[in-house]
């Protein structure tokens, strides 16, 4: 996506040093007028005007209006910069972070919702680097100022939040995430940068809790974890993270997060690039023709076919055909459309490019 460069210069504004998020008095007065008020009264020196993050688009352009009463998630692309901005979600990520270089500032977030309980959740802001699935790398983000004010239950909207792909050079400060889950700050696959200044709603420091890469998301039956890359010197090794919000007996990146998860699977000596090089020209054929990845896959469409869960209910018939198509036009993975089929096979072609493991060395 092109970069955009969001500028509230409508009327001159004094340059705000507060990062405090006021909160409303009580969950009884979570209502759509009194957060306007709410918003008002803590953040007096921002825009008058809302983002209600409803459906996604991207924008671009040098000379962009001010955006008010809009329907769409905020989608920041390479070399962008976005400051001054409320935006009040509705059901959707908020702010979705996909493009190296980009640099925000002055950032609020309100959002009323219960999510995870419905069989999903929502972000309010979400890194997400291109081919996450595969390890792809998000460079360079600069977050000064990212206040989030959510309901108070656990399956409220989650904060910084990263699920797949390699983050470097990470650097986010000052900000209040006020808002019931326990993902205020969380991250998988985030090598090196700075956490800083982050604070929960009674003014507490946040720990940010940090898991290794993941390759293929989680298709339901497992994650594959990445918990060394090779060489050492890698970028998306982990690194020191520096900052009041690293709590290091919450960095998880060098080992099994979850060692009860006896589907989960580690690797270390990730040859990552490789991987990434390789990884979409396989073809289906070719890779079932491994009796083991036959069996997983087989094992995977059970699964599909039981599942409760809403991205894949009454997906089985369409899936096993999609699967039946692939191999008889001998489809590379690359070329498989859908999304669901190529992280299932992500996951089995990754595990032949690192070696088994539950602890990575330092």
């Amino acid at each position: 996506m092109a970069g955009f460069d969001i500028r509230m210069n409508a009327s001159k504004q004094p340059e705000s040093t507060s990062s405090t998020f006021n909160n409303p008095s009580s969950a009884q007065d979570m209502t759509t007028e009194n957060i306007s008020r709410f918003i008002a009264a803590a953040t007096p020196l921002l825009p008058s005007y809302s983002l209600a993050a409803q459906q996604t688009q991207q924008i671009t352009g040098e000379a962009i209006k001010p955006l008010q009463q809009q329907t769409d998630t905020v989608t920041v692309g390479s070399n962008s910069r976005l400051e001054d901005t409320h935006i009040m979600s509705q059901g959707k990520d908020a702010l979705r972070i996909q493009g190296d270089d980009a640099n925000l500032k002055n950032i609020h977030i309100t959002d009323t919702g219960h999510y995870a309980s419905k069989g999903g959740h929502v972000d309010a802001g979400q890194l997400i680097p291109p081919d996450q699935f595969i390890g792809g790398v998000l460079h360079n983000l600069n977050v000064d100022g990212f206040h989030v004010k959510g309901s108070p239950k656990a399956d409220s909207i989650q904060g910084l939040f990263s699920s797949d792909g390699c983050l470097v050079n990470i650097n986010l400060k000052n900000g209040v995430l006020d808002m019931g889950s326990p993902n205020k700050i969380a991250f998988n696959g985030l090598a090196s940068g700075h956490l800083d200044s982050f604070v929960d709603g009674e003014g507490e420091t946040l720990p940010a809790r940090l898991h290794p890469l993941r390759i293929g998301g989680n298709p339901g039956t497992g994650n594959v974890w990445v918990l060394s890359v090779s060489p050492k010197e890698h970028e998306c090794n982990p690194k020191e993270i520096t900052g009041s919000n690293y709590f290091p007996e919450l960095d998880k990146r060098r080992v099994l997060p979850n060692p009860q998860a006896t589907q989960d699977i580690g690797l270390c000596d990730f040859r990552l690039d490789e991987f990434k090089r390789d990884v979409k020209d396989k073809t289906v054929t070719e890779l079932l023709a491994n009796p083991d990845n036959q069996t997983k896959v087989n094992h995977w469409l059970e699964w599909v076919r039981t599942t409760k869960q809403p991205e894949f209910k009454g997906q089985y018939e369409s899936i096993s055909k999609a699967i039946r198509t692939a191999k008889e036009s001998n489809q590379t993975i690359g070329e498989i459309t859908g999304g669901r089929l190529q992280p299932i096979f992500y996951q089995l072609i990754a595990q032949t490019y690192g070696t088994r493991c539950t602890q990575a060395q330092e």
